[in-house]
């Protein structure tokens, strides 16, 4: 008997916006924590908005999640 494992992807979720928006998928959670740490350094230079730090997977900035990854199961 074949054993089913579940697949997931792993996408960078922007929510500085008035609607959520994706910019990349993975297939690693590893390579999702590295890109959210590279949006976050672009969030900070780009828009000068210095204060935002990462916790639990997250952007904040005050209290408010600004980017984080949402993790999506496969069929």
């Amino acid at each position: 008997m074949d054993q089913k494992t579940d697949k997931y992807i792993y996408g960078i979720c922007d929510k500085t916006g008035s609607c959520e928006t994706y910019s990349k998928f993975f297939s690693e959670v590893k390579d999702a924590k590295d890109e959210l740490k590279k949006y976050v350094n672009s969030l900070k230079e780009d828009l000068g908005m210095f204060n935002i730090k990462i916790q639990n997977d997250k952007g904040m900035l005050n209290g408010t999640v600004l980017v984080l990854i949402k993790k999506f199961k496969l069929n």
